[in-house]
């Protein structure tokens, strides 16, 4: 027979639950096989790092230096996205562009910045489409031989051997 667990000991378990639910949701959700995506890495990591946040603020018995080490290793690993370091620019970019996200997950005072970001990379890409799409015509337009009539080129069924 198994012994019966103090109230201290469920306790424990209850806060140990509460603490690693918000990390354990998160990787379930970026786990899935379908309807994930790179735009939500960075809204999540930033989803558990403010919950973590909370909880850690909040009143724990048993579990704080858990939950430190968990913030402190988020923080640690994912340094450069959580402060939006110009090496995240594609999961900043995919985030906004993910209609589930936009610009919900980014803090007030970095909006403007990210929106520019965002904004800049759409003119960018915009200008180098038109670029490459009169390029394309050019090459269309230059190209005298494009149907194989060219005297010079030309053949004819008769002389195409098989």
């Amino acid at each position: 027979m198994l012994p019966i667990l103090k109230q201290a000991e469920l306790n424990f378990l209850k806060e140990y639950e509460a603490v690693l639910q918000p990390l354990a949701r998160t990787l379930n959700v970026l786990q899935e096989d379908k309807d994930c995506f790179y735009g939500m890495v960075l809204p999540k990591i930033i989803q558990v790092r403010n919950k973590l946040f909370t909880i850690r603020d909040g009143y724990l018995v048993y579990t704080k230096p858990l939950v430190s080490q968990m913030f402190n290793g988020l923080l640690s690993w994912f340094h450069d996205l959580l402060n939006l370091h110009p090496v995240a620019n594609d999961a900043i970019l995919d985030a906004v562009s993910t209609t589930q996200y936009n610009l919900r997950w980014v803090s007030p005072d970095r909006r403007e910045a990210v929106s520019a970001l965002f904004m800049a990379n759409v003119v960018g890409l915009a200008s180098c489409a038109v670029q490459t799409s009169a390029a394309e015509v050019g090459e269309l337009s230059t190209d005298d031989d494009d149907y194989g009539h060219d005297p010079e080129t030309s053949k004819t069924w008769e002389s195409v051997s098989c």
